[in-house]
């Protein structure tokens, strides 16, 4: 299911792709720590205001929703090495009554590789809007699992609201 606009030719004002926020308050805990830090690669990127953008890579849609697959790798780290937080290639599986949103799973530089996906959040239903040659999901919920709450240093509980999730991919 799709929701169409009255005006199906309006533009979006955003590349394709996911744009979150992550956790405002974590990443200004991270920034104002010691050595705190943020880095932005593999097609990933920042609007310099605290949104990071990961790029669309691919999207499917079968009968239990969507799974939307971005690009991209946000790495925060802090107090001299000792925090270390990745959000690298999101994907989002979203059906009309819930989802999750997973990443894959980095170490750090020189540790053994290890690529499996952890949910980090659990995510409310939502329908995309059809913008012109696009969907767009405006506003998705996200809450952490425990998996989020071990990827934030057990600094929140499970069930934490995230920042919203925004996502707009082309039309399928």
């Amino acid at each position: 299911m799709v929701n169409e606009r009255d005006d199906a030719s309006e533009t979006p004002d955003i590349d394709p792709g996911l744009h979150w926020r992550i956790k405002d308050s974590f990443v200004k805990y991270v920034l104002r720590g010691a050595g705190g830090a943020y880095s932005v690669t593999d097609g990933a990127d920042d609007d310099g205001a605290g949104t990071f953008f990961f790029p669309f890579a691919s999207a499917s849609r079968g009968d239990g929703g969507w799974v939307l697959s971005f690009g991209g790798d946000v790495r925060f780290s802090g107090h001299h090495g000792a925090l270390f937080v990745p959000f690298t290639e999101p994907v989002i599986r979203l059906g009309e009554t819930g989802g999750t949103l997973a990443i894959r799973r980095t170490v750090p530089e020189g540790s053994p590789a290890d690529t499996e996906r952890i949910v980090i959040a659990e995510l409310t239903g939502e329908v995309p809007q059809r913008l012109g040659d696009a969907l767009a999901w405006p506003a998705v919920t996200a809450q952490l699992t425990p998996a989020g709450v071990s990827l934030l240093g057990d600094a929140y509980p499970v069930g934490t609201l995230m920042d919203p999730l925004r996502m707009l991919i082309p039309a399928q």
